[in-house]
Formats: structure tokens, C-alpha cells, sequence
């Protein structure tokens, strides 16, 4: 579920980040018509010139629901990382208190969390495994 989640939220950005590419192109190309008004005939001048004007309003228009769309798919992503790390914090085994300072830990891209989170939590895994195998009783957390 959550990858579907974190899907559904990168497509959405890509599309939004898409659309805000072609408006800002739309928008510049109204801004360069700008040049041709000079060259029209009198009559034509000013009818000319309401066109632009509602075409760079439209792609204004466009450019903001982008940027809105652009937000929102931001948040659910973020929000789809940070409910996956809380989902594999909850099933990994670890007491509460291990649990709430590894929530705080920076992670990559690419991996549930960075080399030096890594790091921390295989030395704690290994300090139990040690404890373990001296005989002493380690609870299961639940």
C-alpha cells in the first residue's frame, strides 16, 4: 500500500512539475508576442492586445494550479516516507525508547535511512546478539 501511495504521489508531481514547465513556456511566448503588436495594423492593435493579456492571465492562472498541485503532491510524499519509516520502526522488533530516537535519524533517497543511521542500528543489533550469547535475558519487545 504504501508504495502505491508514494506512486500515485511522484507521478503526481512529475505531472505537476510537467505542467509547470509548459505554462511557464505558454507565458513566455505571450510575453515575446508582445513584439509583433507594432506590426499589426491600428484597428487590430488593441484587440490584439486583449488576447495577450487574458492568454498570460490564463497561463498565470494555470501556473498557480501547478505550483497548488506541485505542494500537495510534495506533502503526501513526505508524508508516505514518514509513515513507512514509522511502519518498519513499529515491526522491527526494537523497545519504545530505541524506537523514539531512531525516529529522528536522517535517511537517503534511496534507502530506508543513511549509512551512519545504518551503522548506529547494526551496532545495536550486534550489542544485543553479544548480550544474547552471554546468557543474559533480553526481553522480546512487543
Amino acid at each position: 500500500m504504501d508504495r502505491k501511495v508514494y506512486s500515485s504521489a511522484s507521478l503526481l508531481f512529475r505531472i505537476s512539475n510537467c505542467l509547470l514547465l509548459m505554462a511557464k513556456y505558454d507565458f513566455l511566448n505571450y510575453v515575446q508576442m508582445v513584439n509583433f503588436v507594432d506590426k499589426l495594423p491600428q484597428q487590430d492593435r488593441a484587440y490584439f492586445q486583449a488576447i495577450l493579456e487574458e492568454g498570460k492571465l490564463v497561463t498565470r492562472t494555470i501556473f498557480h494550479a501547478a505550483v497548488d498541485s506541485t505542494d500537495t503532491s510534495s506533502y503526501r510524499m513526505a508524508t508516505q516516507i514518514i509513515m513507512s519509516r514509522e511502519f518498519w520502526l513499529d515491526s522491527s522488533g526494537f523497545p519504545r525508547e530505541v524506537q523514539s530516537t531512531t525516529e529522528d535519524f536522517p535517511f537517503d533517497e534511496s534507502y530506508l535511512f543513511n549509512q551512519k543511521t545504518d551503522d548506529s542500528l547494526h551496532s545495536l543489533k550486534d550489542s544485543r546478539a553479544a548480550l544474547q550469547s552471554l546468557g543474559i535475558y533480553m526481553p522480546v519487545p512487543k
